[in-house]
């Protein structure tokens, strides 16, 4: 603050105490002027300092508000596991050669069910969780198919076992007491395993060679699908195996 100075001029009556009035009175003036600034100071910053916090709790009420009329995103609806039809392979190759190098990829796909099984009526089924298992048998005798008999959730405990299999007399459709074994013919790439489940567009893909220990001759692919336990259905393919150089 600007200080004022005042002389006292000779015929200027002085206060009590020797101080002018003159003075006394411009001093009073002063302070008084002071202290309304000084008033008016504190006012203004009570009114810019409420109005500051009302913007921000409203700012902050409304930030919390969007967060709490926020929804959660939508689970996937669980499928419950329904009658499959047969499983088709979408890439196959009906020969190989047993030279333990040369690479092979299956593709299985799950099919709704359909009056017969051939792979040009079915139509696929885009479902995940699907327990496949693919592996080679014997080629089966004419006439004769693989049936499992024991029903799904059996199949499915056994599913990881090499014999699972039942010979079936496809003329009456009778079930034989005589067990299908698996021939230990195909090396599984560790990135696609003998026993895997579905991708979300019903698929399983394997990446196989075939060991030279493999004879040559015809054998049957055994494509089984089991899902959940509760449904499940198969397929066979013949397969030629060839020793490396008798093509």
């Amino acid at each position: 603050m600007q200080q004022t100075l005042f002389k006292p001029q000779p015929n200027t009556p002085t206060a009590p105490g020797g101080k002018n009035r003159s003075q006394t009175i411009i001093f009073t003036a002063l302070a008084l002027f002071a202290l309304s600034g000084l008033m008016i100071g504190f006012v203004v910053g009570i009114f810019t300092h409420t109005k500051q916090s009302s913007t921000t709790n409203q700012n902050q009420h409304t930030s919390s508000g969007v967060v709490s009329h926020q929804q959660n995103p939508s689970q996937t609806p669980t499928i419950r596991p329904t009658n499959m039809g047969c499983p088709t392979p979408t890439t196959f190759n009906n020969a190989g050669q047993a030279d333990g190098t040369t690479p092979y990829t299956f593709v299985a796909q799950v099919q709704k069910p359909v009056p017969s099984c051939s792979a040009t009526s079915n139509t696929p089924m885009h479902v995940s969780g699907v327990t496949f298992k693919l592996w080679l048998i014997q080629s089966l005798p004419d006439g004769k198919g693989i049936a499992f008999p024991d029903g799904a959730q059996k199949i499915l405990n056994a599913i990881a076992q090499p014999t699972i299999g039942k010979m079936l007399d496809l003329k009456s459709g009778k079930v034989q007491d005589q067990s299908i074994t698996a021939v230990p013919g195909l090396t599984f790439d560790l990135t696609t395993p003998q026993v895997q489940t579905s991708n979300d567009q019903g698929q399983v893909t394997w990446k196989y060679t075939i060991p030279p220990t493999l004879q040559n001759g015809s054998y049957d692919f055994v494509l089984l699908a089991d899902w959940a336990g509760q449904s499940y259905n198969w397929s066979w393919w013949q397969f030629t195996v060839t020793k490396a150089g008798n093509n």
